[in-house]
């Protein structure tokens, strides 16, 4: 596999057939929200370019224009019985209703447009036996998938995850994570290539970010795509170390049950507010709880993927 191949380009499949959807499958912490963000503000100027960056509605909740595709496509493949969390969140009674409504959607989004742009980061998340389903459906309709996914390094996404989590406990919608507490990507990068196989395209993180118009662009260039012509909505930035040890220790001091919505959303600010130092990074011994994992992981990308989706260190903040 060459995961650094050339872009997606029609001339160069001269094999596939007239409908096409390009599955952005994640991984997490990858700029996904601001891709579709950037996808539903230019949905006129993707149609430009020949894709359909398509929508959906919850027919319970009446919840429109929702732009993060996981949602409907973990719903509708969803053999496991349980509940996707986003329809835990929203409270929604009568599931399956939600799912058919979503599947008819997507149905005549593929009927009616011959190439479709899809994106949802908790698609890499899906059991392998949804994954080979939502392949089977889309294959059944007559549709070739162009599967992508962008990758961050394992020490990397570590301190992403981590920062993502504490905002997680500022809103009161999670507990407070141990910073040691290692988060593996392997398994979603295996049920890719499980299901996928040499189809599956992936993009490492930091080449992405090198990008001179960011990772959105780089992510929109590998389908084929041209990002000059769109308004990129730009993605997120780390927070600084300094406010980030300093919420995450006065969340383990506090009852965070007990902060009011002002108090949180200072909260918030801080974390997304610079300071000039540096950005959050694990101590010395930090990274040595983890390191095993961390070695481990990165010797998996390197058969798996190759050395470009690996760390090139562990740099910490002492």
């Amino acid at each position: 596999m060459d995961p650094t191949a050339d872009a997606f380009s029609p001339a160069a499949n001269p094999s596939m057939g007239n409908k096409i959807v390009f599955l952005h499958a994640g991984l997490h912490k990858t700029a996904t929200s601001s891709l579709q963000a950037t996808c539903k503000a230019n949905r006129a100027r993707l149609r430009e370019q020949g894709v359909r960056y398509p929508l959906f509605h919850c027919v319970e909740n009446g919840r429109r224009g929702i732009d993060n595709h996981s949602i409907p496509l973990r719903t509708i493949f969803n053999s496991s019985g349980k509940s996707y969390h986003i329809s835990e969140l929203w409270r929604l009674r009568d599931v399956p209703a939600v799912a058919a409504g979503y599947r008819q959607a997507l149905e005549e989004e593929i009927a009616q447009h011959a190439r479709l742009l899809l994106s949802g980061e908790d698609v890499c998340s899906m059991a392998i036996a949804d994954l080979r389903n939502l392949r089977a459906f889309l294959e059944g309709a007559g549709v070739e998938i162009v599967p992508l996914a962008c990758v961050r390094s394992p020490y990397s996404h570590h301190c992403s995850a981590i920062q993502h989590a504490l905002r997680r406990a500022v809103k009161g919608r999670g507990p407070r994570v141990a910073l040691t507490r290692f988060k593996s990507q392997l398994p979603k990068v295996e049920a890719l290539l499980d299901v996928f196989g040499d189809a599956v395209r992936f993009l490492p993180f930091r080449q992405a970010c090198a990008d001179p118009l960011g990772p959105v662009a780089a992510v929109l260039r590998q389908f084929g795509l041209d990002p000059e012509p769109l308004q990129l909505v730009r993605s997120n930035e780390g927070c600084s170390n300094d406010h980030f040890r300093q919420v995450w220790q006065e969340l383990d001091a506090e009852a965070a049950q007990s902060w009011t919505a002002d108090v949180r959303e200072d909260k918030l600010r801080l974390l997304r507010t610079a300071n000039g130092g540096a950005k959050f990074a694990l101590t010395s011994t930090e990274v040595d709880a983890i390191r095993e994992r961390l070695d481990a992981e990165n010797e998996a990308f390197e058969r798996l993927l190759g050395n470009v989706f690996c760390d090139q260190g562990y740099p910490t903040v002492d």
